[in-house]
């Protein structure tokens, strides 16, 4: 899948956040990492409007799309001789509101320091 047209410059773009869905087994709050997500989008130099997305918000102009994330385990934890990292797998997907298809997604593996978020 190819990624969507999006408005230039990306300023004018305004991502509308769907609550996150976090694995139980990460023992993390979903606020939590909505927190952090929206803080890693929201330093991007230049980046997108970010905004909490709910279902009052199906019209929209050209420039919103609505962000979904996943963040599951995708191991066992990781145990360091100081802490534990917990391997996972975020899905990252954008539709535009109103919309079931996708029209970009994308899924990333790592591992994280649960303490850090």
């Amino acid at each position: 899948m190819s990624a969507p047209e999006l408005p230039q410059p990306p300023s004018d773009q305004v991502l509308l956040l769907a609550r996150p869905e976090v694995n139980a087994g990460l023992d993390i709050d979903n606020e939590r990492f909505n927190e952090s997500l929206v803080r890693a989008l929201l330093a991007v130099s230049d980046g997108p409007q970010v905004l909490d997305w709910n279902t009052a918000m199906s019209d929209s102009g050209d420039n919103q799309w609505r962000l979904e994330s996943r963040l599951m385990a995708d191991g066992p934890p990781l145990t360091l001789s100081d802490r534990q990292l917990l391997p996972y797998r975020l899905t990252l997907t954008l539709r535009r509101p109103g919309e079931e298809a996708a029209r970009w997604e994308e899924s990333l593996q790592g591992a994280l320091d649960a303490t850090a978020l």
